[in-house]
């Protein structure tokens, strides 16, 4: 079996019982510094963009229905034989619901269906499908813990992420922390007003279906890796609309191409079970990443 640092797909949740808001709408735009191929002069650049959008219906109870959609591009030359541009993309429905089980524990159950390929045809073999099941205990006001797990079966094989998480807001309100652990880890803090620094950490990792070949191999998958740190800073252009500047750093950061009957028998979060793949491309170097995020949000009712 092969390890893997923190790799894990996006997740996507209510706020916690402290977070006075949702955000409705997220779009963020990335591009990595230009990186070398391993023992090669030639580079590549990676570029993502992202659209999550969120829409909470409530319902009886104090329970809510969760609706959404997720869509993302990337582009990068993937070797350096090639100057050719591959572009992959992914279409991710959301559909769930948040239950309060009681006045201290709640859960979220999210069916999570995704469309993942270059998009050139679209067959059976460009799905996926997960599901992730989250429970939350509130503490008080300022304080909650989350645990669960999240399933997909993705291009390489069936893919299971134990999570465990935290979220925490000072009396103030300056400073918040919120752990979706191994995936997300995020604390900032606001210096005015308008204005707060803070420092994340996103280990994600993705398949796409590629509908053409690569080298020897007729059918084969893109799985990317990545793990990055950024230090940001968030402005409050009105009460809604934020726009958050990161730079940080690609941290083990991995694109490779496997010919698609190459797989594994199972992963359980950062280990791969029965991995004898064999990468059909070259690897290229960690780097620097620029991200630029824009947020709708909406605010809840504060009742402290």
């Amino acid at each position: 079996m092969k390890h893997y640092f923190l790799p894990f797909l996006m997740l996507w949740v209510l706020p916690s019982a402290a977070q006075n808001y949702v955000d409705i709408v997220k779009l963020h735009y990335a591009q990595g510094a230009p990186t070398n191929f391993k023992n090669s002069n030639h580079n590549t650049t990676v570029k993502e963009f992202n659209v999550d959008l969120l829409y909470p219906i409530p319902l009886k109870k104090g329970n809510t229905l969760l609706t959404g959609i997720l869509a993302e591009g990337v582009s990068a030359r993937l070797t350096f034989l090639s100057s050719t541009i591959t572009s992959v993309y992914s279409l991710n429905p959301k559909l769930g619901i948040n239950v309060k089980h009681s006045p201290k524990w709640s859960g979220t159950y999210v069916l999570l269906p995704k469309i993942s390929s270059d998009f050139k045809v679209i067959g059976m073999e460009d799905w996926q499908i997960g599901g992730l099941a989250l429970l939350k205990y509130t503490q008080n006001k300022n304080l909650n813990y989350k645990f669960g797990a999240y399933y997909n079966s993705e291009q390489f094989g069936p893919f299971i992420v134990p999570l465990l998480g935290l979220y925490y807001l000072s009396k103030d309100k300056r400073l918040e922390l919120n752990l979706t652990l191994p995936m997300l880890a995020d604390v900032n803090f606001a210096l005015k007003q308008k204005v707060k620094v803070g420092v994340n950490f996103l280990g994600l990792i993705r398949s796409y279906h590629l509908n053409e070949g690569f080298a020897s191999a007729s059918d084969v998958y893109l799985a990317k890796t990545t793990n990055e740190l950024f230090g940001y800073l968030q402005f409050d252009l009105s009460k809604s609309l934020l726009v958050q500047t990161k730079m940080g750093y690609s941290i083990g950061r991995s694109f490779y191409i496997y010919d698609d009957s190459d797989r594994i028998s199972w992963g359980l979060s950062a280990i791969k079970f029965g991995d004898k793949r064999k990468e059909l491309n070259s690897k290229f170097e960690d780097g620097m990443v620029f991200r630029v995020r824009l947020i709708y949000r909406h605010h809840l009712e504060d009742k402290s």
